[in-house]
């Protein structure tokens, strides 16, 4: 018997580790993406840029600054997208637990019919009946699990378009000059450290 009922259990394990996947792959792109925004935006305001900045005409120097506003909503937009992401990222690892629990319940509950049953042919009802009320209950509860997680999918997909809601300002050009910046800052620093550092003692012959 049983042809045709849907299984619920595998049904939602099967759910959770996909949208799980899905949420965390998203997550960290968006964590990459908030990243590159934020070592644009501190190389726009850096020393070096800012007197690069100060050669240039007043209406270069206003487009400027308006990048970086327009850049720096972004970076907030992004943020706020990545918060949303992480709470439905710690509700999915929640419902991971519970159907892991679920599961564990379901098994001994299972356990516990065939021991009883066994090979008899008749077994008291006042024993039996308890044992698929209570699986039953789980069953109930898998199907709620295996609903919530498609609810949870939706949620995805309706954050995914939420991801296109604007065309972005930050450009591959912009991130390199930035990791150009960042490195010879830190050549700078590797050198300063290196000319304060006092010379090493004298070694006896």
């Amino acid at each position: 018997g049983g042809a045709g009922i849907e299984d619920f259990p595998k049904l939602a394990t099967s759910r959770c580790r996909e949208i799980l996947a899905l949420t965390g792959t998203e997550l960290e792109t968006v964590g990459t993406l908030c990243e590159q925004y934020t070592e644009v935006i501190s190389f726009r305001h850096s020393a070096p840029r800012q007197a690069h900045l100060a050669t240039l005409p007043q209406a270069e120097r206003d487009a400027d600054a308006a990048q970086v506003k327009r850049m720096q909503e972004e970076l907030a937009n992004r943020r706020q997208y990545a918060a949303y992401l992480t709470l439905l990222f710690d509700g999915l690892q929640q419902s991971t637990k519970h159907i892991a629990e679920l599961e564990r319940m379901f098994d001994k509950e299972m356990d516990n019919l065939k021991q009883l049953v066994g090979s008899r042919s008749s077994v008291p009802k006042e024993q039996v009946y308890p044992r698929f009320d209570a699986l039953a209950k789980l069953w109930i509860a898998f199907e709620d699990e295996a609903q919530m997680l498609q609810v949870r999918r939706q949620t995805l997909g309706t954050l995914h378009e939420y991801r296109g809601s604007f065309l972005p300002q930050l450009r591959a050009e912009d991130i390199s000059l930035a990791r150009a910046e960042r490195r010879r800052a830190a050549a700078r620093a590797a050198e300063e450290a290196m000319a304060a550092a006092p010379p090493p003692p004298p070694v006896d012959r």
